[in-house]
């Protein structure tokens, strides 16, 4: 009598185009994708290329090399250590051509920033399309980045991020205390040291990047402003405001970034945001129109701080809108087809009851509504059957 053999069923007979919809759904919780790889040896070959696509060194002057096995699925890599421009000028990147698949490096070093000889050997990769500059970095004590050499390296950018801390203006405060010794630099001076180093970078990838992330402290706004930038799809500004004469540079780039989606051409924006913006700024005119769905005028870092601490108020500004501000802006700009919008801004009792109820009957379309609405007197009662009636019309 012949018998069959029992047909096996399991993730080990699962489909690898499955088995990775299943392994990304995994990532999302720490720790689970490596548990379940560890359980059978087929499953540990399948996930293998997405445990090892992000992988985070704490670089000290070493010259180890990663293992075999997990070179070719490197995609991400994070210098989480100090990079000594004098010290390890020598050993930094060895790792980098054992890597085939990398596209993307990130620098987090403990406040510290990049010098321009691990920065070129990076750029110098024929692959690399990311690269981005944490909280950790900071370009106070930093070289500026020699232009004549960056323009001689073909680089290939797609994508530049540089996510400075939101708090580092209250660490500089912190800082600023008597009983802290030795060197403490001010934030204008880390700020124009910053702008020195990112300056000549960002204005080697007009033509190639598509994404933009800066702080607009140090973003060289005007430098931008002459050039076209063909590919350019997202700008994204962060940071204190420091100087409004910025602002018309801003505007002035609008017409030289035709693929831009979140701040650019009127046919092409699908959705705007501006911190402490300035009612009359004519970018809020020139993004109006049917294609607009998401507007937030906003206020970041957030305006409690400045309630909250008196150096920063004394510092730096925050034109926060007033609630006839914001009804302006919005009865001037055309968006019938407005599904999201962010209000953020400081009333007088409830002189903004005129605001709500524009908000709640001009777009028909809106589905979320988020309102940050600071009192100047903070003695004063907040009118909550008001607000609630006027949020019920929205509802309905």
């Amino acid at each position: 009598m012949v018998t069959s053999k029992p047909t096996v069923s399991g993730l080990e007979n699962i489909d690898e185009d499955v088995f990775r919809l299943i392994a990304c759904q995994l990532t999302r919780v720490q720790g689970s994708l490596g548990e379940l790889s560890s359980t059978i040896k087929i499953l540990r070959r399948m996930a293998m290329p997405l445990l090892f696509s992000r992988c985070i060194t704490w670089y000290e002057g070493r010259s180890e090399l990663p293992p075999v096995a997990i070179r070719p699925f490197v995609r991400h890599l994070t210098y989480k250590s100090q990079i000594d421009a004098e010290r390890f000028e020598e050993t930094f990147g060895k790792e980098l051509p054992c890597l085939p698949a990398l596209c993307s490096i990130a620098f987090d070093g403990p406040g510290v920033g990049v010098p321009w000889c691990a920065l070129k050997r990076c750029l110098s990769l024929p692959f690399l399309t990311a690269l981005a500059f944490e909280k950790g970095t900071n370009f106070g004590w930093t070289d500026p980045y020699p232009a004549e050499e960056l323009a001689e390296i073909p680089i290939n950018l797609k994508s530049l991020s540089h996510n400075a801390s939101p708090w580092r203006l209250l660490t500089h405060i912190l800082m600023n205390n008597p009983l802290i010794t030795g060197p403490v630099m001010q934030p204008e001076e880390e700020f124009a040291a910053e702008s020195r180093c990112l300056s000549s970078l960002v204005c080697r990838l007009p033509l190639t990047v598509e994404y933009l992330k800066l702080s607009v402290e140090t973003a060289p706004l005007a430098q931008m402003c002459t050039m076209p930038w063909p590919c350019l799809r997202e700008l994204h500004l962060y940071g204190y405001v420091i100087e409004h004469t910025k602002r018309p540079f801003l505007r002035d780039f609008l017409c030289l970034a035709p693929c831009l989606h979140t701040l650019s051409d009127p046919l092409a924006i699908k959705a705007l945001k501006m911190t402490y913006p300035d009612p009359q700024d004519a970018i809020l005119i020139a993004a109006s129109g049917p294609h607009l769905t998401s507007l937030s005028l906003r206020d970041y870092p957030r305006f409690y701080l400045h309630r909250m601490c008196p150096p920063i108020r004394a510092r730096w500004d925050a034109p926060i809108l007033s609630s006839v501000d914001c009804l302006g802006i919005l009865q001037r700009m055309d968006i019938p087809n407005l599904h999201t919008l962010e209000l953020v801004y400081q009333t007088d009792g409830d002189d903004d009851d005129e605001l709500l109820q524009y908000v709640a009957t001009a777009y028909a379309s809106l589905s979320h509504l988020e309102i940050h609405r600071y009192r100047r007197d903070r003695a004063q009662s907040v009118p909550y059957v008001c607000i609630s009636g006027h949020s019920t019309i929205i509802d309905n």
